[in-house]
C-alpha cells in the first residue's frame, strides 16, 4: 500500500464524516482521489481546512523546542501499564540540518492508525484513558512548526512508513507500508540548524523531561540518561484530588539547593514530570500563604509541583484549563499548609533563616491583616472569622493590666484556620524552668503568650533570673515582635523584670555610635588583640557586602557596628552604610561562631540574607525604621538573592570557604563586654 494525501484534505474528510470510508479504502486500495474530489465537492467554506492546519502548527504550543515534551510524551504513552519504558532521543546535525529523532518501542501503528490518531488533529485516540497525559490531538504538530520534514517509521509487526513534509506551505503525507517487522515508533525531525541546535535541544530534553520519575522511565539523550533531575528534589506534602471520577494526589516536592539546571527558583509544575509552566508565586498577594511563601524562598527553598492526570491541560500544554484551576488552587494550599507546618518548622536552620520574615507575619495574624485568598473559599483557609473585622484589640487599651493579662491569654481564641495551627505549632526552642528542673523543649507561639501573660516570658541570657518560666534559645526576632505587640496592648510596666522580654523604661541608655572597620583594627593593634572578633565579623561582612554588590551591580556599601538595647532590629541600612546591632541576640550569635573560628553553611548564608535584607532596603530606598515589608520589597529582595547566588555559581565562589579563610587569619582574646568595648571606640576612633 502505498499513497498520498494533503492534510488539509484530511482534516475536511473528518469534518466532513468521510474519514471512516478513506481509512477502510486504505486496505483495499481503492480510488482515494475520487472520495477526496467528491468530499471536496460539498465543501463550502474549502480554505477553512488549510486554516486549522495552520493554526494547529503555529499557534498551539506555548514553549520553544515544546516538540520534546510532545514527542516524549507520546512515546511514554506508547507503553502498556507496568511495562518498563524507554524513550531515545537522539540528534545528528549535516549540511545544515540538524535531525531530531524520537524512537520508543512499544505499541506502533498501523497506517490507519497513523492517519487517524497522528495526521488528524484534535482526534485522539487518549481522551477517554485518564492514565495518559495528552487529550487534544494535536501535540504530535508540534514538530512541524520546526521542521520542514518529518519521517515515522512506526508498527507493530509490519512497518508502516510515512513522510510529511511541507511543500511551498502546503503540508503532504506519504503513507506505505514497507517489508520487514517493526516493534515500536520512531519520529524523524528535519530542522535547519538556524531553528534548533543540538545544545537547545538538550536543554529542551532536560526541562521537558528531566523531572520524570526513573522509576516510570528510562529517558536519553544522545545515549545520556536526563531524567534524572526528580532526585535533586525532597517529598513536601501531597494532597488528594477527587476529579473526573478518579482520587489522584497533586505532590508538592522541595530543595534547599541551587534547583538543578533549566530551572531558576521560581516553582515548576509538571504533569507525571512532563514540564508544564513555571510561576514566582502560586498564591493571591497580602495572603498568609503569599508571605509564607516568600518567606521560605527567601530562605533559598525552590519547589516543583507535580500535577495529578485526572485534570486537565490547556491545548499547549502550558497551564491548567479553567474548569480545574479551583481545585488545583485548594489542594496547593493545603499542600504548602503541610509543607510549612510538617516540614520547615521542624527543621531548625530553617526556622533561624526565616525567623527575621516570621516576625512580621505574626505581627500581620494578631492585627488580623491577612484577607482571605480570592484562589479558595474553604473554612480551612479562612484567617480571622468575618465577624471579627480588623484589629482585634482596637479600642481597649484602657483597663487593668489584669484585665489585658486576660485579653491575651483569650486573645488567640480569634484565630483560625491556619493561622491557628501556626500559632499552636511547638517549633520555637526554649528551655522550660520549673524549681530545680530544667527541660530543653520546643514551644509554641501560644506557648508563649500563655508564658508572657504570667510574666514567665524570659530571654535566656548571661544574666538572666531563676525564676520558673520560658525561656527563649532562639528566634528572637520573631518572639521580640509578639512581645511588643502584646506589651502594647498593656500599661507600662512600674517594675524591672531581669532578661524579661520587656521594655524597661528606667534603664539608663547605652549606645555605641556607628563604629566601621578601621576603629575595630586600631584597638586590636594597640590592645594586643581585644576586639578581634569585632573586626573579624567586619571583615567578612564588607566581603560579603562587595559579592552581593557585585552580583547585584549595587554601589558597595561600609558594614558597621553600634549598639542600642532601644533598637530591636538586627541591622540598619542607608544609602551609605549597614549597621549591625551588637544588641541584638542574632548579631551575638554570629559573634560566638566567629569565636568558634568556622562558620556553617547555615550561619554564613543567613549573615549573607541579613545583608541582602538590608541591601534591599537601599534598593528600594526604604531607609525609614518603621518601613513595612510589602510585595514589593520581598519581590526585590528575591531578585537581589537570585543574582547573588547565580553569581557566585557562574564565578565559582563558595561562601562559606571563603568566610572561613578569612577566620583563619585571626586569633581571638577573650571577649570584652559592650561597656568595655564603647570606651575604648571612645578613645580611639
Amino acid at each position: 500500500m502505498k499513497t498520498s494525501v494533503k492534510l488539509r484534505d484530511l482534516v475536511m474528510l473528518q469534518m466532513l464524516g468521510q474519514i471512516e470510508g478513506y481509512i477502510s479504502g486504505l486496505s483495499t486500495n481503492q480510488d482515494l482521489e475520487e472520495l477526496i474530489e467528491d468530499t471536496r465537492a460539498q465543501a463550502t467554506t474549502p480554505d477553512l481546512f488549510g486554516r486549522v492546519i495552520d493554526r494547529t502548527v503555529n499557534s498551539q504550543f506555548g514553549y520553544s523546542n515544546a516538540v520534546i515534551r510532545e514527542l516524549g510524551q507520546n512515546a511514554i504513552d506508547s507503553y502498556p501499564e507496568g511495562a518498563v519504558k524507554k524513550v531515545e532521543i537522539t540528534t545528528k546535525e549535516k549540511n545544515g540540518t540538524t535531525q531530531l529523532a524520537v524512537r520508543d518501542l512499544g505499541k506502533g501503528m498501523s497506517p490507519a492508525e497513523v492517519v487517524k490518531n497522528l495526521l488528524i488533529p484534535y482526534n485522539s485516540g487518549k481522551d477517554l484513558d485518564i492514565s495518559k497525559i495528552g487529550e487534544h490531538g494535536i501535540g504530535w504538530y508540534s514538530v512541524m512548526d520546526l521542521a520542514d520534514k518529518v519521517r515515522v517509521f512506526t508498527g507493530n509487526g509490519r512497518k508502516t512508513f510515512t513522510q510529511v513534509e511541507r511543500v511551498e506551505n502546503d503540508w503532504t503525507a506519504h503513507i506505505e507500508t514497507q517489508e520487514g517487522n517493526m516493534r515500536g515508533t520512531n519520529v524523524v525531525a528535519y530542522m535547519p540548524c538556524c531553528r534548533a541546535d543540538e545544545r537547545e535541544l538538550r536543554e529542551g530534553a532536560s526541562k521537558f523531561m528531566g523531572l520524570i520519575s526513573p522509576d516510570d522511565a528510562l529517558v536519553t539523550f544522545n545515549g545520556e540518561q536526563v531524567n534524572t533531575l526528580s532526585q535533586s528534589y525532597k517529598p513536601g506534602a501531597e494532597t488528594n484530588i477527587h476529579n473526573k471520577g478518579k482520587d489522584q494526589a497533586l505532590r508538592l516536592n522541595y530543595t534547599t539547593n541551587q534547583p538543578p539546571e533549566p530551572f531558576s527558583d521560581r516553582m515548576v509544575f509538571t504533569q507525571k514530570g512532563l514540564y508544564v509552566l513555571e510561576k514566582s508565586s502560586m498564591f493571591d498577594d497580602e495572603t498568609i500563604h503569599s508571605d509564607l511563601f516568600d518567606c521560605v524562598r527567601n530562605a533559598g527553598v525552590s519547589f516543583w509541583v507535580d500535577l495529578p492526570t485526572n485534570v486537565g491541560l490547556t491545548k499547549g500544554r502550558n497551564g491548567v484549563v479553567g474548569r480545574d484551576q479551583r481545585v488545583i488552587a485548594d489542594a496547593l494550599h493545603q499542600s504548602f499548609e503541610n509543607y510549612f507546618l510538617n516540614v520547615v518548622l521542624d527543621d531548625d536552620e530553617l526556622t533561624e533563616k526565616i525567623d527575621h520574615q516570621m516576625s512580621d507575619i505574626v505581627q500581620k495574624i494578631l492585627e488580623a491583616e491577612y484577607k482571605e485568598s480570592s484562589d479558595q473559599n474553604s473554612e480551612n483557609t479562612k484567617i480571622h472569622g468575618k465577624d471579627y473585622g480588623g484589629k482585634i484589640f482596637a479600642g481597649k487599651k484602657s483597663g487593668s493590666e489584669l484585665q489585658m493579662k486576660e485579653q491575651a491569654r483569650n486573645y488567640l481564641d480569634n484565630v483560625r484556620g491556619f493561622s491557628r495551627e501556626l500559632i499552636s505549632k511547638p517549633f520555637i526552642p526554649t528551655e522550660i524552668v520549673v524549681g530545680e528542673d530544667r527541660q530543653r523543649r520546643f514551644s509554641s507561639i501560644e506557648h508563649l503568650v500563655g508564658a508572657y501573660s504570667r510574666d514567665e516570658l524570659f530571654n535566656l541570657s548571661p544574666n538572666r533570673t531563676n525564676s520558673d518560666g520560658i525561656y527563649v534559645l532562639k528566634m528572637h526576632e520573631l518572639v521580640g515582635g509578639l512581645v511588643r505587640h502584646l506589651d502594647s496592648l498593656a500599661p507600662p510596666k512600674e517594675i524591672e523584670i531581669v532578661g524579661c522580654y520587656r521594655e524597661l523604661p528606667e534603664t539608663p541608655r547605652f549606645k555605641i555610635a556607628h563604629t566601621p572597620l578601621k576603629v575595630f583594627r586600631k584597638i586590636s593593634e594597640n590592645k594586643g588583640g581585644i576586639g578581634t572578633e569585632y573586626q573579624a565579623f567586619l571583615d567578612i561582612s564588607n566581603y560579603l557586602d562587595g559579592v552581593v554588590s557585585s552580583a547585584n551591580r549595587m554601589w558597595k556599601t561600609d558594614v558597621m557596628l553600634y549598639f542600642d538595647e532601644k533598637d530591636d532590629a538586627i541591622a540598619r541600612a542607608n544609602k551609605l552604610r549597614i549597621a549591625f546591632n551588637l544588641d541584638s541576640p542574632v548579631v551575638n550569635d554570629y559573634l560566638n561562631a566567629i569565636g568558634s573560628r568556622e562558620l556553617t553553611e547555615s550561619e554564613s548564608m543567613s549573615l549573607v540574607d541579613v545583608l541582602i535584607h538590608e541591601k534591599t532596603h537601599v534598593a528600594t530606598k526604604q531607609y525609614d525604621e518603621h518601613a513595612t515589608h510589602g510585595v514589593s520589597f520581598y519581590r526585590t529582595k528575591r531578585t537581589l538573592r537570585q543574582k547573588f547566588l547565580n553569581h557566585c555559581q557562574r564565578k565559582g565562589i563558595d561562601v562559606r570557604r571563603e568566610v572561613n579563610q578569612r577566620l583563619g587569619d585571626y586569633t581571638f582574646v577573650n571577649r570584652i563586654n559592650t561597656e568595655a568595648l564603647g570606651e575604648l571606640i571612645a578613645k580611639y576612633s
